[in-house]
């Protein structure tokens, strides 16, 4: 979920001249968005139930999956801003755009669970290297007035991308069909990245801190943020199977509830920015990891179609507002090193999801139930907002 943050481009970049549309920017980053999470990481979700009805895998093993696809967005995290330097970032971008279609394509063959694994970790991949470059490619290409609404376009394609897959995999009605459907729209993406700027990614990316101090709201912000990549886990990777499998309500109402996830991460962000500008980066954090660690809960107090569907709808809408906040709380602590620190948080944050994911999965292997995961997760929330509440360095 995570990658560079809009807010630094402006501060980060000199003026570009002569620059391209930021309409053709940001729907370039938008396609790179969608296909990188949306398609490549997010349409596992509703997938793995089809998985086990079709009797690919278990429960037990289609989850071992998903953190299979964390542990390789954590790989290409790592990976993306060194092979970037080397290679340059619109190859590498192109480059992973056309592994991801081939992935989604060859899940259409019948194939062994293991087979599925790799090609979704593979998917993780090569979607962190999108997430890291592509959007630094575009926003880096605009021009200062356009980079706003190069940003806005560019990450409204997490959500676009979790909605369409959420809603077009349960139509298909095989993982067959929903794989093909799904490489389709990825077609898109690597026709349009024949567009792509060739701009330099950003050193955001680095995730390393070239020396410095670092105040204690720093490390605060940094930890709390890596925390609710853990947090995260049982409303993305396993909600799919969660409803259909465990709660027995089928493919097609996981496939709703995804879209509803879909919807909240299109305007969550664009929401808590705003009530960011009223109450300040700092408060509204607190407030939203306090207010998602109850979401993150909720379906452990209720099973109803109403607790299901609002959990799913705000935890979708906290999640990459989370991002932004806590990009934006960086930035208020020393915009000077915000590249630096914003490298450095993608990367735990990566790192903590994959660890995570094997977290969950074997929580859920000897609990056999997702139920208990819930509170888990929310509970490592109230700790984040806590952190970031609490504990107030110098700015520096």
């Amino acid at each position: 979920m995570s990658s560079p943050p809009a807010a630094a481009a402006p501060a980060e970049s000199a003026p570009v001249e002569n620059a391209p549309s930021a309409w053709l920017l940001g729907v370039l980053g938008l396609l790179a968005t969608f296909t990188a999470i949306g398609l490549g990481r997010f349409s596992f979700t509703p997938l793995m139930p089809m998985l086990v009805a079709e009797g690919t895998g278990t429960s037990v093993a289609v989850t071992q999956g998903a953190a299979w696809m964390m542990a390789g967005y954590t790989v290409g995290a790592l990976v993306a801003a060194p092979l970037g330097r080397r290679w340059g970032g619109r190859p590498l971008v192109r480059l992973s755009l056309l592994v991801i279609l081939l992935a989604l394509a060859l899940e259409s063959l019948p194939l062994s669970l293991a087979m599925h694994i790799v090609l979704r970790a593979l998917c993780g991949v090569f979607g962190a290297v999108i997430m890291v470059l592509g959007p630094s490619l575009v926003l880096r290409s605009a021009s200062a007035s356009g980079r706003a609404r190069v940003a806005g376009l560019t990450y409204t394609g997490i959500g676009a991308g979790t909605l369409v897959s959420g809603a077009l995999v349960p139509l298909t009605g095989t993982v067959s069909s929903a794989s093909l459907a799904l490489a389709g729209l990825a077609v898109l993406a690597v026709i349009a990245s024949l567009w792509f700027p060739v701009g330099p990614p950003q050193a955001a990316a680095s995730g390393v801190v070239s020396g410095g101090k670092r105040s204690s709201s720093v490390v605060a912000v940094t930890i709390a943020y890596a925390i609710s990549g853990f947090a995260y886990i049982p409303h993305t990777a396993l909600w799919g199977n969660f409803v259909a499998q465990e709660l027995g309500r089928g493919v097609v109402l996981a496939g709703h509830h995804w879209m509803l996830f879909g919807i909240g991460a299109i305007s969550g962000p664009l929401i808590l920015s705003r009530v960011a500008q009223r109450w300040g980066v700092r408060p509204t954090l607190v407030a939203v990891m306090a207010t998602k660690s109850l979401m993150v809960t909720l379906p452990w107090l209720s099973q109803s179609q109403l607790a299901l569907s609002v959990s799913i709808t705000m935890v979708g809408a906290f999640s990459p507002g989370i991002v932004a906040l806590v990009s934006a709380r960086l930035a208020e602590l020393g915009i000077e090193r915000l590249a630096a620190r914003w490298g450095l948080a993608t990367t735990i944050f990566a790192i903590v999801q994959a660890a995570g994911g094997w977290v969950h999965a074997a929580l859920y292997a000897h609990f056999h139930s997702y139920l208990p995961l819930f509170p888990i997760a929310g509970a490592s929330l109230l700790v984040a907002a806590a952190l970031v509440a609490f504990i107030q360095g110098e700015q520096s």
